[in-house]
């Protein structure tokens, strides 16, 4: 006798398996990571179409199987996210960090603080909140499940806690202005780019970042040190952030076209 599940998860992506039907990756706060097996789901009529869109959050019904494909059979509560569709530079951050999920946890395991975490920024996108600064605000918090312990609160020579502070890759840390010299390789960082890194990782929610403003160049300078951190630690490439840094490239290259055609008129 089959049993059906109820339970509350995200779809991670979605892709075509044979002529008609799909498999469908649900990270679900209950199972974990499953994969879900849907049949004609290819056909724009089926009535899980809607429900297994990547980004998707729902209550599903179905059976969760320990070897092999899950399957669906109803879905409840539907919850689609119109910005995430309508704004390419929201699809293409909420993406990246679908993958991160992926990448960092193994099927099957339950991780309901990450569960928790995602959500949570999917429900952040419809505030308007920038998705940039929400990007990093994930990639610092995903740091840890990815095993790197980083000294965020204070000095790693000392137990100086107030800044001015730089960022040591090769100290996992903080590093005050006493101590800038013991790495001459430090990311020289502005003091305001590492103070709302820190912010950014004592936030509870990731609702709070509509309380910060920031330059354009804090922004580069928070987007160094988490290429940095990621690129050290994580040593993962995964094919969204390719795209987002292509996109960011793009935007800047027409900013300054833009520029130089206003100076010339």
């Amino acid at each position: 006798m089959e049993y059906f599940q109820k339970f509350t998860g995200i779809v991670l992506f979605r892709q075509e398996y044979k002529e008609h039907d799909m498999i469908v990756k649900i990270f679900s706060r209950e199972f974990g990571k499953q994969m879900f097996f849907v049949r004609n789901l290819q056909r724009s009529s089926h009535p899980l179409s809607a429900a297994t869109l990547p980004f998707t959050r729902a209550v599903f019904i179905g059976t969760i199987h320990q070897n092999g494909f899950s399957f669906i059979r109803e879905c409840l509560e539907v919850q689609n996210h119109r910005r995430i569709y309508e704004q390419i530079e929201v699809q293409a951050v909420m993406t990246y960090m679908m993958q991160l999920v992926d990448a960092v946890m193994e099927d099957r395991i339950v991780n309901t603080e990450l569960y928790d975490l995602l959500e949570n920024c999917i429900r952040a996108v419809e505030n308007d909140l920038d998705p940039f600064i929400l990007m990093h605000y994930f990639e610092l918090k995903m740091l840890k499940y990815f095993g790197v312990a980083f000294q965020w609160q204070q000095c790693c020579f000392c137990e100086e806690s107030v800044g001015p502070f730089d960022i040591s890759l090769k100290h996992h840390g903080l590093l005050c202005s006493r101590h800038f010299e013991k790495d001459e390789k430090r990311l020289q960082l502005s003091p305001k780019a590492v103070h709302i890194a820190r912010l950014l990782v004592a936030m509870k929610s990731p609702l709070q970042i509509q309380s910060l403003s920031l330059s354009s160049e804090t922004k580069a300078d928070l987007k160094r040190l988490c290429d940095s951190l990621m690129d050290e630690y994580v040593g993962i490439r995964l094919k969204g952030k390719k795209f987002i840094d292509q996109m960011q490239e793009w935007q800047t290259q027409l900013q300054i076209r833009r520029n130089k055609t206003e100076n010339n008129q």
